[in-house]
């Protein structure tokens, strides 16, 4: 789907705009953990790994599409500025990149049981390349098991050096599943006398997963419009899915945001789940063989937690657990509204006057 979509992807996105809004957050999350070497995961064209590069940081872009790829190195050449980016998708990121992948010390496991350990176990063994991991844009839910999550977040830690940060940007499907809400704001865009609309939907599948269906129309001037549609799955990872997979593959200090400013997330009203987590060497928890997470309902409160304190951030409250590394960090809600209402009709997309032309929001997919 994403390299069909590579061409159009910066029509697309307000990047002026979404960039103007988001930096700010990002930079003083990696300042507050002293990051200088910075790995953008999923990074599609390329332009937070670009913007991070020219504010002084050394960034590393990678994503497995490798039309994203393509352009993202056509727009670091046409804006002077000098980043590696490569073709890795989730779970082969440390392996493409060199960095330091630690080996399981229990022989016997499965792959995946094995993968998920690294976080926990590897990072006191062997050093890794980056003082930060950015995963932006919604990018993390293409996966769609419990084990390749766990897999992708095990690949993050090994790439990751111990005290560092991995920072992640979806969706609020909280509220998305809650409100069973379809449809997303249409983008428009024009080049001279060529015009493009972006229509994002999503269909609700039977297995919990959704499937992410876009859109695009083009035409010059007056003339008929050129359609074309693609699809993909995405597991609408709820907060406390997310968390608790964080905790099992080794993180900890996890801090939940609504929003790429810091906004408190509520799970009723925030467009955006923002994580942060860090990578925990020293905590040593027993690790059960089994390292998959249930995409119906968490763990038991005796595995751990995602927010201790406040019942906005998970569906009930949990007590810490004595092994835990989490701090319950998440933020209590603020009535903070939705932007905009989303749109239900496909006649009011039509009205290039009612569209939104300028979104900045960061949820792409």
């Amino acid at each position: 789907m994403y390299d069909g979509f590579s061409s159009d992807y910066d029509r697309f996105v307000d990047w002026p705009g979404r960039l103007a809004v988001e930096l700010d957050f990002i930079e003083r999350k990696l300042q507050a953990v002293g990051a200088r070497h910075v790995l953008d995961v999923a990074c599609g064209t390329g332009m937070h790994t670009i913007a991070l590069t020219r504010r002084g940081y050394t960034v590393v872009g990678a994503d497995l599409s490798a039309g994203m790829i393509e352009r993202a190195r056509a727009n670091a050449t046409a804006t002077g500025v000098a980043v590696r980016f490569e073709v890795a998708g989730f779970g082969a990121l440390a392996r493409t990149l060199g960095c330091s992948l630690p080996q399981p010390e229990e022989p016997g496991l499965g792959n995946l049981s094995s993968a998920a350990s690294l976080g926990r176990r590897g990072q006191t063994q062997l050093g890794a390349s980056f003082d930060a991991v950015l995963c932006l844009g919604n990018s993390l839910p293409h996966l769609l098991t419990p084990a390749d999550l766990a897999a992708a977040l095990a690949d993050f830690a090994a790439c990751l050096r111990p005290g560092g940060l991995l920072l992640i940007q979806n969706r609020n499907f909280d509220a998305l599943l809650a409100r069973r809400q379809r449809w997303m704001e249409p983008q428009a865009h024009r080049e001279g006398e060529a015009e493009w609309l972006f229509l994002r939907f999503y269909d609700f599948e039977p297995d919990g997963r959704l499937t992410f269906n876009l859109m695009t129309l083009r035409r010059e001037g007056e003339g008929a419009w050129d359609q074309q549609v693609a699809a993909t799955r995405l597991w609408p990872l709820r907060q406390e899915i997310l968390t608790s997979a964080l905790d099992a593959a080794g993180f900890g200090e996890i801090t939940c945001w609504g929003d790429m400013q810091g906004v408190p997330f509520d799970p009723d009203r925030s467009p955006n789940l923002v994580v942060a987590a860090e990578p925990t060497p020293t905590a040593t928890p027993n690790l059960p063989r089994s390292t998959s997470v249930s995409a119906q309902a968490p763990p038991s409160s005796s595995a751990g937690t995602t927010c201790a304190t406040w019942t906005s951030c998970s569906s009930r409250p949990r007590a810490l657990a004595s092994t835990s590394t989490l701090t319950g960090k998440c933020f209590p809600p603020t009535p903070t509204p939705l932007s905009k209402s989303t749109p239900t009709l496909w006649a009011t997309m039509a009205v290039p006057g009612g569209i939104n032309e300028k979104s900045l929001k960061g949820d792409d997919r």
